[in-house]
């Protein structure tokens, strides 16, 4: 039997769900493409700070707009994943960041049933193929570092 949490929609702490849905209740401040990012653009300090921020304005609204159920959907004319290269129902995605004392890459981690792909600049390359039995790939960058497991897989590179 749920406690007072789980009856006013909270989830179990023990069985996290893996995706969550993007919903606002209310778009008023619509987009403020000049304002910074940590602070509120409709609310005055006073009332943010002992109120509350109101939260819910755009930064920028390239390639997004809000639908008539209030939430956030991709612009009509977008790919789904990348333009460039098919993917066969993706399981999951990481974005491992590599850096040096001059530069950072941002390698996106594209985990098929059968490979694990890393994306840079549009160009994909076969990062990992999967052992016989492997399941969804789970990663966890550490430094330049990156550790990846699938059940049968568990490596580091």
């Amino acid at each position: 039997m749920p406690n007072e949490f789980g009856l006013a929609g909270a989830q179990d702490r023990n069985a996290p769900t893996k995706f969550a849905p993007i919903y606002t209740g209310r778009w008023f401040s619509g987009i403020w493409t000049n304002r910074s990012p940590l602070r509120d653009a409709t609310t005055n300090r006073i009332t943010e700070k002992y109120f509350g921020r109101a939260g819910d304005a755009l930064i920028e609204g390239s390639n997004v707009e809000i639908t008539n159920r209030l939430t956030l959907a991709r612009r009509p004319g977008n790919s789904q994943f990348d333009e460039t290269n098919q993917y066969n129902s993706p399981l999951s995605y990481y974005g491992f960041r590599t850096f040096s004392s001059t530069s950072e890459q941002i390698l996106l981690m594209i985990d098929q049933a059968s490979v694990l792909y890393s994306l840079y600049e549009g160009t994909r390359k076969t990062f990992w193929t999967k052992s016989a039995g492997a399941g969804q790939t789970y990663m966890q960058s550490v430094g330049n570092t990156l550790f990846f497991a699938n059940g049968v897989d568990n490596k580091n590179i």
